[in-house]
């Protein structure tokens, strides 16, 4: 089961989606600029939808199970991040696929904000593949001093507007799967998909076609709620499952059941509250709509 997630990360703690106002980590910054990302290839290419993986889609991860299926919108200003774990016994690995909205360099940038999170020192630990004989993507990045037949526990790269991050989830039992030969075989699936101009990109996302609340006023007292209505559509046809978030950051309370509508009710909070709903295509396209209601106690 995938689970959609508020994962609030410190890169970017006030970042949730995407036209929100997003404060760059100066560590990124600095990472920029160490690492020569203005001239990092890629940049400026056309999209693809984004990417759907499949377990089945590989044969070098037959006995293998996803035991771990996240989307985390911490990065949402960008796009999003589906975070899987593939176990098969005692040995595990970790996908982060990203997807970013806008921009191929904005993929650049997510890769960076997930070395952030590895609170590790990249300049000393990794080097770009595509320049040492270890290519994947438009640019890529390995362990220093690994080599094409042997990666071993890393493999990122960056490809149009996605992301990858393929790593050994248990260093005490590391996996037996060439990790370098799973990227490139994600890498050609991305490729094979059509390059979509940015009003292309945006013709594929959901369509969120209802979000409405039976009345915008709350009151902060027990057993006070309305009932909001929640439609969307998938206008590709192929895009689904559809999966979908509602954020208000503790200051209202959600009751989400899957259906056709969501009860809400305050929390302790007064004043002007805003409520997000984003829904998610299996692609890692989204698309978020708001609605305000007015908290008095």
């Amino acid at each position: 089961m995938r689970h959609i997630i508020n994962r609030v990360l410190p890169i970017a703690a006030a970042v949730l989606l995407a036209g929100m106002a997003r404060a760059q980590d100066p560590y990124v910054t600095d990472l920029q600029n160490a690492l020569g990302f203005s001239s990092w290839p890629g940049q400026g290419g056309p999209l693809k939808q984004g990417f759907a993986f499949q377990l089945s889609d590989y044969p070098a991860l037959s006995g293998y199970a996803i035991v771990n299926d996240d989307i985390a919108l911490a990065h949402g200003s960008l796009g999003v991040i589906r975070n899987l774990t593939l176990a098969n016994g005692s040995q595990s690995i970790n996908i982060s696929i990203g997807v970013t909205l806008a921009t191929t360099d904005d993929s650049h940038i997510l890769f960076l904000d997930t070395l952030v999170v590895l609170e590790l020192d990249v300049l000393e630990t990794l080097m770009r593949g595509d320049l040492n004989g270890i290519p994947a993507g438009d640019l890529s990045f390995v362990y220093q001093g690994t080599t094409r037949g042997n990666v071993g526990g890393y493999v990122g790269f960056m490809r149009n507007n996605v992301m990858v991050v393929i790593a050994n989830a248990n260093p005490d039992n590391p996996t037996t799967v060439d990790l370098y030969q799973l990227a490139t075989a994600i890498d050609s699936k991305i490729v094979a998909m059509p390059s979509l101009t940015v009003t292309a990109f945006n013709a594929t996302t959901p369509l969120i076609t209802a979000f409405s609340a039976a009345s915008s006023s709350l009151q902060e007292a027990e057993g006070v709620s309305t009932t909001v209505t929640v439609a969307y559509s998938d206008p590709t046809g192929n895009s689904a499952p559809l999966s979908r978030l509602f954020i208000a950051n503790g200051n209202l309370n959600v009751r989400d059941a899957g259906g056709s509508t969501v009860m809400v009710s305050a929390s302790s909070t007064s004043g002007t509250v805003p409520l997000e709903l984003v829904v998610i295509n299996t692609y890692l396209q989204f698309t978020s709509q708001s609605i305000i209601f007015t908290v008095s106690q």
